[in-house]
């Protein structure tokens, strides 16, 4: 049988429903991506300075497995997001018996093409949810600076060492409020352009390929 298909082979949900979800998860990953990012670096820099004791090597060969659980999951959450049913990632097959064919395939997987692809885009969404927090905390700040004429007849601070008159509060913090909307949305799209870029669009040739390549093995 060929690979398996996506985690969610129904339809994906259409916009706007998709742009929100879109921008719930892109907030989500800005939350905890530095984190994920920082971890599996960790993890590279102290498997490589431990592996002349051994004890690295060990660290390596996890890493390599959370790189695939990483790169699985990323491609599950596109096919859920935007529908693209690009093929679940699969773990290279074992062709040879025992010790030395687990080995083969953990090292076969080191150069997955596909599943580097899915971790540079996993990366990058970590980096866009960073600036979907931001735009996010722009808007809610613009937003409540809006209403200001209500709270105080002073002036209000802009948040960067700089003053206004309140009366003008409504209309700056109505164009601010505006703006991170816009700036929101703006990079919500951009993730789905790069994702298919990256993920979606290549796989078709390399799909063919490991087909052929599974049914090689299955014979």
């Amino acid at each position: 049988s060929g690979p398996a298909s996506g985690p969610a082979s129904g339809p994906a949900p259409r916009t706007p429903l998709r742009l929100f979800l879109t921008i719930l998860e892109l907030a989500a990953l800005g939350v905890i991506g530095s984190g994920v990012v920082g971890t599996l670096g960790g993890a590279l820099g102290i498997g490589v300075g431990l592996s002349v004791f051994g004890v690295g090597l060990v660290l390596l060969v996890g890493l390599v497995y959370a790189l695939f659980g990483v790169g699985w999951f990323e491609i599950a959450r596109l096919n859920g997001l935007y529908g693209f049913d690009v093929p679940a990632l699969r773990w290279r097959t074992v062709e040879r018996p025992g010790f030395g064919g687990w080995l083969l395939s953990l090292w076969r997987q080191t150069y997955n093409g596909r599943m580097w692809r899915a971790l540079a885009n996993f990366a990058i969404a970590c980096a866009l949810g960073s600036l979907v927090l931001r735009f996010m905390w722009w808007f809610g700040w613009s937003a409540v600076t809006a209403f200001a004429p209500l709270f105080t007849s002073g002036e209000v601070d802009t948040g960067w060492g700089t003053r206004y008159p309140s009366s003008w509060a409504p209309l700056i913090g109505g164009a601010g409020a505006a703006a991170g909307i816009v700036g929101i949305i703006s990079i919500a799209l951009l993730h789905r352009v790069i994702s298919r870029g990256i993920v979606a669009t290549p796989d078709r040739t390399l799909n063919l390929s490991e087909q052929v390549r599974n049914s090689t093995a299955q014979r």
